[in-house]
């Protein structure tokens, strides 16, 4: 069984707004857990800033208790620092780009070989993400780069041979999204995604590769007409 309570404060001023909160929760075999947020933020006619910390958990469900090795699991927690800044020109056009620090305490890991879980070393990580946007009458699009370097890792199963990089996760991420209005009822969307190369162990190989980097292409068209949509796409083009 599990119950939980929050509570949220707001405050208004001349010169920022501000936000506090927190949640607890109890679960009757994991016990409790409590995660606190704080958020600065101000916007002026075209210029934004957001500062923020916060805390989040995942609380084991039932199977993962049922299938823990030791007999006694956690919740994760994960820790979170963000500076964040946009800007909007003319023309419809905007750039927002935010630091973060992540911090994941407790993570909840499944091992093949023993075929249960549990609670590993910490993991942590910090990077970039910078966005731009335009909207026009008849088009409009967007794009994310996005960059992280891993910090620690006490995980053996995220360790790869690069101490900044995690097992199985692109250190270079770029997505992207542009949608044509032909008419008022048809539109058209392409996206795509280009990650960059990841360490993984490839299968009957016992030694650690680097995939190549990754590329993927969709394409879809929708017909609007009142509260129906119609819509075609190939997807992995």
């Amino acid at each position: 069984s599990t119950w939980a309570g929050y509570a949220q404060y707001f405050l208004y001023t001349r010169w920022l707004n501000l936000s506090v909160g927190g949640r607890y929760e109890h679960h009757s075999l994991v016990g409790g857990k409590f995660v606190p947020r704080v958020a600065l933020t101000k916007a002026w006619e075209r210029f934004h800033l957001k500062a923020l910390f916060d805390q989040a958990y995942r609380t084991p469900n039932i199977g993962v208790i049922a299938d823990a090795l030791a007999g006694d699991i956690r919740p994760e927690t994960t820790t979170a620092y963000e500076l964040e800044a946009g800007y909007q020109f003319g023309g419809g056009a905007s750039v927002v780009g935010n630091v973060f620090y992540l911090r994941v305490e407790d993570p909840l890991i499944y091992s093949a070989v023993d075929d249960g879980y549990f609670n590993d070393g910490t993991v942590s990580s910090y990077g970039f993400e910078v966005e731009f946007r335009i909207q026009r009458e008849r088009w409009d699009a967007y794009a994310v780069y996005s960059w992280y370097a891993a910090d620690e890792n006490q995980v053996g199963l995220y360790q790869s041979g690069d101490s900044r990089r995690f097992l199985g996760t692109p250190t270079h991420k770029l997505a992207f999204s542009g949608t044509v209005h032909l008419t008022d009822r048809l539109h058209w969307n392409a996206n795509g995604v280009l990650l960059s190369e990841r360490a993984a162990f490839r299968y009957p190989e016992v030694a650690e590769v680097d995939l190549a980097p990754e590329f993927q292409l969709n394409t879809y068209l929708e017909y609007r007409w009142r509260q129906l949509r119609l819509g075609a796409g190939i997807a992995n083009l």
